[in-house]
């Protein structure tokens, strides 16, 4: 692989783990019956 295409793959799995780590913080952060 090349440069280029290792940090596309790097940056394309940071942007999907921190919207699922926000996700899961969102979820379990905030009561049910607030959204």
């Amino acid at each position: 692989m090349t440069t280029a295409a290792w940090i596309l793959m790097l940056a394309a799995w940071t942007v999907i783990t921190g919207f699922m780590v926000y996700f899961l913080v969102r979820v379990l952060r905030t009561p049910v019956d607030k959204d």
